[in-house]
């Protein structure tokens, strides 16, 4: 049997893209043949060889929402990507964005099985007309299931806190020592904060300007804060060096690392960490390793509290609560080594028991069997004025991202002559 994973992309090293591996060697290992459908792909590959056993096809179609084209354009695009899949037997397919989940659907349609909507990012936003008309539907059949007990009340406003199953990982990717090495030498005098993340998320400066007021309040400290990511976006990281590095930053006390890219995540990163601070899978990995884990609410960019105490969700706040990063952080300064351990135990519970990789597959499996095959063409349909007004909406933004490619490509020029 054939199981096809519609994503954004797998050439980044990111907490999506470890799920896709994840989930696709859970799945070979049970019997399936696993291909995987991308839309976005930047040439570097940095997963390369752990997705090497699979099929991988790269469809920049899909990176237009569906309406963008007519329906005997969309008819023909989603007819190609079967044929170039070289679907041979019975098949499911997962998605794992709302917009990729309309292509996905109009898939499972023409294939005749079925599709379980299952979006890894929660987007607090109104979708547009294809989309919402597609996610209430699946809902309504448990077809579409959230990775958090909140993200269904996120995007649809339902509050049915039984349709999601977490994100799960697997503790044996962890190897002992990282990849490359941290730059660090632990010294048990220091109090290390550290995170991990695309440098593109918009907490990373607050964290950074948190950690600052936290070095000034307690001068007589040692602070590192170890910053593990990196960024593709043009400009991100020369900002990040250039605005916030040590010698800008002028406090003798803290010392600002970062790492760039972590190839193989290690136990020795949460080790020399007293408090780890982030979101998503990388939050899993620190509680699985019994370090003490601050979540970050994506909307708000504050501090949800710690994981598995104040909040057992981590993404967005169960009860709407959030903390100015800089309050959770000395809470955590001036915590008792006893208090530490309670909370980190309760992390480490909550791991096994709702983020342990095979039972939240097992659960998202379960919900496939109970699924019917996709039946109701009536989805994908909308008015022409709808299809209209998308392709404007497209073609001005194409527009602009083309102007803004000049611009910062004159704007580099000057800088490298003058």
């Amino acid at each position: 049997m054939q199981y096809v994973l519609v994503t954004y992309n797998v050439c980044n090293h990111g907490g999506g893209q470890l799920y896709v591996l994840r989930r696709a060697n859970y799945l070979r290992e049970h019997g399936y043949d696993v291909r995987i459908i991308v839309c976005f792909d930047d040439g570097d590959f940095i997963l390369e060889k752990e997705f090497s056993p699979y099929f991988i096809l790269y469809v920049p179609d899909f990176a237009r929402r569906f309406a963008y084209y007519s329906k005997s354009e969309s008819k023909n695009i989603v007819r190609n990507v079967i044929t170039k899949l070289g679907i041979v037997s019975d098949v499911i397919i997962e998605s794992h964005i709302a917009y990729l989940g309309v292509w996905a659907e109009a898939m499972a349609l023409d294939l005749h099985c079925k599709h379980i909507c299952y979006p890894l990012s929660p987007l607090k936003r109104k979708y547009y007309l294809v989309e919402h008309k597609m996610l209430e539907y699946k809902y309504e059949n448990n077809e579409y299931w959230g990775h958090t007990s909140l993200a269904i009340e996120t995007m649809l406003g339902e509050k049915n806190k039984n349709n999601y199953v977490n994100i799960g990982f697997n503790e044996n990717e962890l190897v002992e020592k990282s990849l490359p090495q941290i730059p660090y030498l632990y010294n048990k005098n220091d109090f290390v904060i550290s995170t991990i993340s695309r440098l593109d998320k918009l907490y990373i400066v607050p964290l950074i300007l948190s950690v600052c007021k936290l070095a000034k309040k307690y001068p007589l400290q040692n602070f590192v804060l170890i910053i593990a990511g990196g960024s593709r976006t043009v400009g991100r990281e020369e900002f990040l060096f250039n605005h916030y590095n040590d010698r800008n930053l002028n406090l003798n006390n803290l010392r600002l690392i970062y790492t760039g890219y972590i190839i193989k995540l290690g136990r020795d990163f949460f080790r020399s960490s007293n408090v780890f601070v982030g979101m998503g899978t990388a939050s899993i990995n620190a509680i699985s390793q019994k370090c003490l884990t601050l979540n970050i609410d994506p909307f708000s960019q504050k501090c949800s509290g710690f994981f598995g105490t104040d909040t057992n969700v981590f993404s967005c706040p169960e009860n709407g609560q959030t903390f100015p990063i800089e309050e959770k952080l000395e809470e955590a300064y001036n915590m008792s080594l006893s208090d530490k351990n309670v909370i980190v135990n309760r992390g480490r519970l909550l791991f096994e028991t709702d983020f342990e990789m095979n039972a939240c597959f097992y659960k998202l499996d379960e919900a496939i069997q109970k699924m019917n095959v996709s039946k109701n063409p009536d989805l994908l349909q909308c008015p022409l004025i709808y299809h209209y007004y998308i392709k404007i909406l497209y073609d001005i933004d194409a527009c602009w991202k083309k102007i803004r490619k000049k611009i910062i490509c004159k704007s580099r020029y000057r800088t490298a002559k003058y």
